[in-house]
């Protein structure tokens, strides 16, 4: 993802935080995670995933109004990129799971992301990542 240490404007905020709406989104220290951090709320971070990474055949089934929303246009998804918020458990199996039901979807032409909701049912709230990239090794 080239969009790396750039400001991301979340015109309707993310589910829960509606009311902010400038982030900023970064490499994690530890690939392949990138962290999403909050320009109006110090110390909110979210820890993000490419679904790509562990799923190859990851493609959000999104609608056509999502889209318009961040300014694409139909048939125009060169520049589009899916991110899946991770949530980590310690105290849960599995213990690092990814929503991929509810994608973050950035326009990297012009920096302008919503947080969607997947219309395919095969995708989840909370997908095991480790479990999921050890059957895509075949581990």
């Amino acid at each position: 993802m080239d969009n790396v240490d750039k400001e991301i404007e979340i015109p309707s905020g993310l589910f829960g935080f509606e009311g902010l709406t400038r982030f900023i989104l970064n490499r994690a220290t530890q690939e392949p995670f990138l962290i999403l951090s909050s320009l109006e709320q110090e110390g909110l971070s979210f820890i993000l995933i490419d679904p790509l990474y562990f799923r190859p055949d990851y493609s959000p089934d999104l609608s056509g109004e999502d889209l318009k929303e961040i300014g694409v246009e139909e048939g125009q998804n060169d520049d589009l990129y899916a991110l899946g918020i991770v949530t980590v458990r310690p105290e849960e199996d599995p213990q690092m799971t990814a929503n991929l039901q509810g994608p973050i979807i950035i326009n990297g032409a012009n920096m302008k992301a919503k947080q969607c909701i997947s219309t395919n049912p095969k995708w989840q709230t909370r997908h095991d990542i480790l479990a999921e990239m050890k059957i895509r090794q075949g581990v």
